[in-house]
């Protein structure tokens, strides 16, 4: 069972098996956090993988290189289903220093666009919102990166990795977080203290999210380099070599007027990091069918994180590889946006992925994780065939400023 070459990858007929997320849409993120997850996710069963673990990832063995991204793992149970239910690579879901309250609802919608028609400039101009979902997935989502106090994720986490199986992974995922009247060297020190935080959990690979808006001139923190490279420099510098650690990114095509800027963000970050990983959502003006925001007067842009943002994803991966090859640094890749199909998986692994990892395909597809390791259940052949599609001519389109 391996997916067809590049020309059949593009188009594909609506996937029917879209199932009961096992993060309800329909309910509050506090609703969700105590009675999730849902759904498959809840049914007890567990995946057995056929074989030993094959596939290399962060100096790890894993019975592959698929998984869920931070943000709808919630908790402990959540982890814990994901690692059950086929995905060999869960990330918990982005933690604080100090408590922090999510959004109010809505939290996330469907976009009414067809993922071709998806563009930076239709980003700007606005998207209608429905709560119809449907295959290939297009959805927005807002929840402000909320967090319980670190006396009760700690433990939680803690219980999220000792779980974790031989082939399995368990990231934690983290941010700093700004204070009224805080300077940025404190803004900075309370990066450094939350991976320390993380660590305690007994995590062995952690993850800084500077994908969303927090500190920073550009409004997301990795779009302000100055900033990124002193946070990163300032976390590598307190944990030394004892744990692996990367970061997540966004969309550097974002950048107006600066080409440059993700060769720059590379050379700077790259030293510091074991991995980069790449995209978070895509800000996104979201509108009700009268033209009213969809996520009320307060929350006009919110982040699109379906198929649609696919093709920007691919681009940024295969620019990062590119760049790290071109200056000569040594970080894995992970790659991320718009997975709902094991087609999706190759095109990631293709475009220079060393690991790859879905969040909106898996929550509305929680099989997702088996269908790729039913196609790739060893890195050898995984490894054979990526090698024979890029032999008869795969070439990635590069949308990066589209």
């Amino acid at each position: 069972m391996i997916p067809p070459p590049k020309e059949s990858l593009i188009v594909r007929e609506s996937d029917p098996s879209l199932s009961t997320p096992f993060y309800n849409p329909d309910i509050s993120y506090e609703d969700n956090f105590e009675q999730g997850p849902f759904g498959e996710f809840a049914n007890g069963k567990k995946y057995e993988y056929a074989g030993v673990p094959t596939h290399k990832f962060l100096g790890k063995t894993l019975h592959g290189v698929f998984g869920i991204s931070a943000g709808p793992l919630l908790n402990a149970n959540y982890v814990m289903a994901a690692l059950d239910h086929g995905y060999p690579i869960a990330v918990y879901k982005t933690v604080r220093s100090v408590p922090w309250a999510s959004q109010g609802m809505p939290n996330i919608k469907a976009l009414e666009i067809d993922p071709k028609d998806f563009s930076l400039d239709r980003a700007v101009e606005g998207i209608e919102t429905s709560n119809r979902y449907k295959s290939p997935l297009t959805a927005t989502n807002s929840f402000g990166v909320p967090s319980t106090h670190p006396d009760e994720w700690q433990p939680d986490m803690k219980k999220a990795v000792d779980y974790a199986k031989e082939g399995q992974m368990v990231i934690g995922s983290f941010q700093g977080t700004t204070r009224p009247g805080a300077s940025f060297d404190e803004y900075v020190e309370d990066w450094q203290n939350t991976a320390d935080l993380v660590i305690e959990t007994g995590a062995r690979v952690i993850e800084a999210n500077l994908s969303c808006p927090n500190q920073g001139k550009e409004g997301i923190v990795c779009l302000d380099i100055d900033a990124s490279e002193m946070i990163v420099r300032a976390i590598r510098e307190r944990i030394g070599d004892k744990v692996k650690f990367g970061i997540k990114m966004t969309n550097f095509g974002l950048v107006p007027g600066k080409p440059d800027a993700l060769r720059d963000f590379v050379a700077r970050i790259g030293p510091y990091v074991d991995y980069v990983a790449a995209i978070n959502t895509i800000p996104t003006r979201t509108l009700n069918p009268d033209g009213s925001p969809a996520f009320g007067p307060d929350r006009t842009s919110t982040g699109a994180c379906g198929s649609e943002i696919k093709p920007y994803a691919l681009s940024m991966v295969q620019r990062c590889a590119e760049y790290r090859d071109e200056l000569g640094l040594d970080f894995s890749i992970i790659g991320i946006g718009g997975v709902d199909h094991p087609s999706d998986y190759t095109e990631f692994r293709l475009a220079g992925a060393d690991a790859v990892m879905g969040a909106t395909g898996p929550i509305f597809k929680p099989s997702l994780g088996r269908e790729v390791h039913m196609y790739y259940p060893n890195a050898e052949d995984e490894t054979n065939y990526l090698a024979q599609l890029r032999s008869n001519g795969y070439v990635q389109e590069d949308v990066y400023l589209s």
